[in-house]
């Protein structure tokens, strides 16, 4: 996972503020087909206007659920959300 942060490349974003974006990366080096789900709580309280592209989000009690699902064949990415 690779977070940018108002567009710049970081590695920590604990207590920080600004627009985050977040990319998750599958590889699958195998010949076995795998699904990936990616899974974010955020607390609501820290989080606003969150915008999710390839994926969902959803309310769950006091988080924001963000929900990312996967279909890797040879590195062959099938996104089952749009």
């Amino acid at each position: 996972m690779t977070y940018y942060l108002d567009g710049q490349k970081v590695t920590d974003i604990k207590g920080k503020t600004g627009t985050l974006k977040a990319v998750f990366k599958y590889k699958n080096s195998t010949e076995t087909p795998f699904v990936a789900t990616t899974i974010m709580l955020l607390p609501q309280e820290t989080v606003s206007d969150i915008e999710v592209k390839n994926g969902k989000s959803m309310l769950m009690d006091d988080y924001q659920a963000i929900i990312g699902l996967v279909f890797l064949v040879m590195n062959h990415l099938r996104i089952l959300w749009k």
